[in-house]
């Protein structure tokens, strides 16, 4: 081969990156539409444990990325994330060993911990491998639009018809009302802020569609506040003010435009606010509203609303959490009975629930070393995703997810879903390696564009 081909390595080396930069595979992409619809719908399979139809799309995406690895070997960037994954296995391999031996913890509990810690966030190598082109990219946001509308019509249509609203179940034949009225899941809120922010920084390019997005924008204001979640609310706040942050700091084009598009936004808001208030939506809203007002000003005693009761509950964790920093508190049941302290440590109540805090949760049940070695990973995703260069046409993509995975963690500062939900867990760690593969990509593309330059004209770069 050396003889007749001088060539030869080269031309190997080509062809291994073009088996591995290969498109989105049809059935992933169908798989993956189909896990984020089971937002709205996932129903339940008792069979010893407890498992999911999610469970079920979960692993066989899982399935098609070892199949695919068993073809072509995983790139370097997946090895490096895979070591930290192994480490993270070693360790939960330890924990089953200490909660089911030592702890004598319920099998099923641990299982389902193993299932949310372990098995689901194996599809943030789905995510790295089957995503890597900005067409892979435009892909999967087809599917959201597509995702979202579909969950928008079916909750209004739920304002109509009460017993289509997923957040009530029935009970013995009887429909019981889980938590509250919600226009839309909080997955699906959460993609609603990641299609906000990208068709917000798509606006300030010229030549884009500006009826879709302005449409999209404003079906993705009446998905978020028809949640009626104060977290949710509080972390797209936080979403806008970044992405107008990151604008402002752009070309003056981008910036010029921006200024033009924030009345949209004001404009959008108030109509999706009028919206809501015409809807059954607006009373629940207004009650939880004035019970917030009713907390800041002295009427209702903060610890008997439901924040208070969750600050409790993070308190109590804490006090439990003490007990065992460095290896946790085991894999007991993930609902658990808290004695309720206020913040000078008198006792008030015993409650039943988890903190409501994703990240004190982690620290609770797999210690100090395990809360480190997750925080790790999560703090390479960000530094992989974050972009080099300032905001600009060809790097919105980017931009939209470093935004996204900001309020994101932010998000969870509040909420336990990424922990418990076992659709939420799933589709957002694929996200996750999507957007950290994307990110790599684009990265290559531009050292590789920056690289041609220097060979065509030497003497400018010296």
């Amino acid at each position: 081969k050396k003889l007749l081909n001088p060539y030869w390595k080269q031309n190997k080396m080509t062809e291994t990156i073009k088996k591995q930069n290969i498109s989105f595979n049809p059935v992933v992409q169908f798989l993956y539409f189909l896990l984020l619809n089971t937002f709205l719908f996932n129903h339940h399979f008792k069979v010893g444990v407890n498992l999911y139809l999610s469970d079920f799309i979960a692993i066989a995406i899982i399935g098609f990325t070892i199949l695919h690895w068993l073809q072509d070997s995983p790139p370097r960037i997946h090895r490096s994330f895979l070591f930290s994954y192994f480490i993270l296995f070693l360790y939960f391999l330890f924990l089953i060993f200490y909660a089911y031996v030592i702890l004598e913890n319920d099998t099923n509990a641990i299982l389902g911990r193993l299932r949310h810690l372990f098995i689901y966030p194996l599809l943030f190598f789905s995510g790295l491998t089957f995503i890597q082109t900005q067409k892979d990219i435009q892909t999967i946001f087809f599917y959201i639009r597509i995702h979202i509308l579909f969950a928008i019509t079916f909750g209004i249509l739920s304002l109509y018809n009460p017993s289509l609203n997923f957040s009530r179940i029935y009970l013995e034949g009887e429909i019981v009302d889980t938590l509250y009225f919600m226009l839309v899941p909080y997955g699906t809120a959460l993609f609603c802020c990641i299609l906000f922010i990208y068709e917000l920084l798509e606006l300030s390019k010229k030549g884009v569609h500006t009826f879709r997005s302005l449409f999209f924008m404003l079906i993705s204001v009446v998905g978020i506040v028809g949640t009626q979640n104060r977290s949710l609310l509080g972390t797209f706040i936080i979403m806008i003010i970044l992405a107008f942050f990151y604008s402002f700091r752009a070309q003056s084009p981008i910036k010029e435009r921006m200024r033009i598009f924030l009345s949209f936004l004001i404009l959008l808001s108030i109509i999706g606010g009028l919206w809501v208030v015409q809807t059954p939506v607006y009373d629940k809203f207004k009650r939880r509203i004035n019970q917030t007002i009713n907390v800041f000003s002295g009427k209702t005693n903060f610890f008997a609303t439901i924040p208070g009761v969750r600050i409790g509950r993070t308190i109590a964790t804490y006090r439990e959490w003490i007990k065992s920093p460095i290896i946790g508190c085991g894999w007991g049941n993930q609902i658990t009975e808290f004695k309720i302290y206020d913040f000078d440590g008198n006792y008030i109540r015993t409650n039943y629930g988890t903190p409501h805090n994703y990240y004190i949760t982690i620290l609770y049940q797999i210690g100090l070393i395990g809360f480190i070695i997750m925080m790790h990973l999560y703090f390479r995703i960000y530094k992989k995703i974050k972009p080099k260069k300032r905001l600009q046409k060809d790097n919105t993509y980017r931009y939209t997810f470093l935004i996204f995975f900001i309020g994101f963690m932010i998000f969870n500062i509040a909420n336990t879903h990424f922990y418990g939900n076992p659709v939420f867990i799933p589709v957002f760690f694929f996200l996750m390696g999507s957007m950290v593969s994307f990110s790599i990509q684009q990265e290559d593309e531009s050292l590789k564009a920056v690289d041609g330059d220097k060979n065509s004209n030497p003497l400018k770069w010296k």
